[in-house]
């Protein structure tokens, strides 16, 4: 049975997370996690877990990996970007739709105003701003114009590359 990624350069991806989980754990002055009980620990180092009563729940106020872990820079952006991802990937889904990439005949371009865009979506001004944002950061689209200065009435254009993808987030 393979790891992730399988062969040898699963094994070091194994390896490498075996040492930062190693590192991490020794500048929250627990235990490498080497067992459940230490897993446990670390968990609860972390804020992900908080143990209360000898039980153990998720923290609904857990803090971010930076602000607990001594990540890099390049880490800290790697996850802030994930997260943005996360957060805004369904929207950017349902922006993808507009394009009409399921029908016979899809759009090249879609030109709106953000405000327009959110009442079509459902959705508020900043919510969708910032996912034609990461819409414009993809290959397979540009977006003209500052979308991050534009005010709710400015029109935005959103223009396709190539073939429209479903789901523009997944890599080609």
């Amino acid at each position: 049975m393979g790891v992730v990624g399988g062969g040898d350069a699963g094994l070091r991806w194994l390896a490498d997370l075996r040492r930062d989980v190693d590192r991490y754990a020794r500048a929250l002055g627990v235990a490498a996690p080497g067992d459940v009980a230490g897993t446990l620990d670390y968990l609860v180092a972390c804020s992900l877990l908080e143990e209360r009563d000898g039980r153990f729940r998720l923290n609904p106020g857990a803090r971010l990996p930076a602000e607990v872990l001594p990540l890099s820079r390049a880490r800290v952006a790697e996850e802030d970007a994930g997260r943005w991802l996360d957060l805004f990937g369904p929207v950017v889904r349902r922006l993808v739709g507009l394009f009409g990439a399921a029908g016979d005949d899809p759009l090249d371009e879609v030109r709106m105003t953000l405000r327009g865009l959110a009442d079509i979506l459902e959705l508020d001004v900043e919510t969708v701003r910032a996912a034609v944002a990461i819409l414009g950061d993809r290959p397979d689209f540009t977006v003209l114009g500052e979308v991050e200065r534009a005010c709710p009435h400015d029109e935005v254009r959103i223009r396709v590359n190539g073939p429209v993808r479903l789901n523009p987030l997944e890599p080609t």
